[in-house]
């Protein structure tokens, strides 16, 4: 090649080349300013980091603390938990120990309960054999009663000595303690009732289950005070106001204590009855007599006119002696109005559960209470089966 081709390809390649390089500074100075651009984005980059990371380290921390609060949180609430576990387990054992005493106390109790009604059923099955073992005495005692009744009259054909005399006296024929429970029951029905407090005021009083009789204004006389509608309890003292004062009746008083038909057996009187007198009877009603202190007595004297009414009374208490008012009676004056003396009278005193029997036609009475005394007297009356006598015909 030639030195001119080649100064001119060495001229062009020089322009070329500081084109080139004219070029490369531009890029140099572009670079240059990318570098400074670059830096500077760098720069912030590290920058934002830095504030990136100091807001993520706070952050951190503030994450840290929340959950450091989190857990003493939890924490917290799990020592809640097993605090109340332990309460929870403390209320069961206290349940339990409960449960155990209140069982225990209920076992008892119910043992208890059991050893009750296994002695109440004892005491009833006592109750009941001594009830019947009352009623077995009773029937042995009516039956050696009439047996010797029977012996003692029929050498002489005296069967009927109630007939023949009007009247019977028979000892021991119901147990004591069958009269003691009556007079605690007709002591329970005049307290409950308040029966004394009634005999004392200047009326009379009537209630749903009896009449209290103490003006004799609408119960003037015997018929009307034994078939009136109510049971009536009347106040003797004041019919004149001088005799039988402290004496009150109680008619059909069966009605007001009703253990008076069960603690007496009216069938067996009715055989008794039948066997002393050769007559069937029948019973009318049930009176009660309580004497209190009757210092002025009516005197002898008979009841309902000429009717034959037989009287069956069972003595409630001892009367010992005259001055405690024994009944009397005249032999054979239910039969006679003529040819005796009140001399001729026979006393009956007698113990509890003794029983007078006699004509009510007869002549009797019973002598002043000198002693303070209570006597009870429990009356059957009884009439003939065979003949009339109705309420009809008394009112008539």
């Amino acid at each position: 090649m030639e030195q001119s081709e080649l100064e001119e390809l060495l001229f062009s390649n020089n322009s070329t080349i500081d084109e080139y390089i004219g070029e490369d500074e531009n890029d140099d100075l572009n670079i240059s300013k990318q570098n400074i651009t670059l830096e500077d984005l760098i720069s912030e980059h590290n920058e934002n980091a830095y504030e990136e990371n100091n807001e993520n380290d706070e952050n951190d921390y503030n994450l840290q603390d929340n959950l450091e609060d989190y857990i003493d949180i939890n924490i917290n609430e799990i020592n809640n938990i097993e605090d109340n576990e332990i309460e929870i387990n403390n209320i069961e054992d206290n349940n339990i120990e409960e449960n155990n005493i209140i069982n225990e106390e209920n076992s008892e109790n119910v043992e208890e309960y059991i050893n009750m009604d296994e002695l109440e059923i004892k005491r009833d099955m006592n109750e009941d054999i001594e009830e019947k073992q009352d009623l077995e005495r009773e029937m042995n005692i009516y039956q050696n009663t009439i047996d010797r009744i029977k012996e003692k009259y029929e050498k002489k054909e005296e069967i009927y000595v109630l007939e023949e005399k009007g009247y019977v006296y028979l000892r021991n024929v119901y147990d004591i303690k069958v009269i003691e429970k009556l007079n605690m029951d007709i002591n329970q029905f005049m307290t409950n009732e308040g029966i004394f407090s009634h005999l004392q005021k200047r009326q009379d009083v009537q209630t749903d289950t009896y009449f209290v009789n103490n003006t004799y204004g609408v119960l003037q006389n015997f018929q009307k005070l034994q078939f009136y509608y109510l049971p009536v309890i009347n106040n003797r003292g004041t019919y004149n106001r001088s005799t039988d004062k402290g004496l009150i009746e109680i008619y059909n008083v069966e009605k007001l204590i009703p253990s008076v038909k069960e603690y007496f057996d009216t069938n067996l009187m009715q055989i008794l009855l039948n066997k002393i007198s050769g007559i069937e009877w029948k019973l009318n009603r049930i009176n009660l007599q309580l004497h209190i202190g009757v210092s002025n007595p009516v005197g002898f004297h008979i009841d309902n006119g000429n009717d034959r009414m037989v009287k069956y009374s069972i003595y409630l208490n001892d009367i010992i002696g005259d001055e405690y008012g024994p009944p009397m009676f005249i032999e054979k004056t239910h039969k006679m109005r003529k040819g005796f003396k009140n001399s001729d009278a026979i006393k009956f005193i007698g113990n509890m559960g003794d029983v007078l029997i006699h004509y009510q036609n007869g002549m009797h009475r019973k002598l002043p209470q000198k002693m303070n005394n209570l006597n009870g007297f429990l009356t059957f009356n009884f009439i003939p089966r065979l003949e009339r006598y109705t309420k009809m015909d008394i009112y008539e």
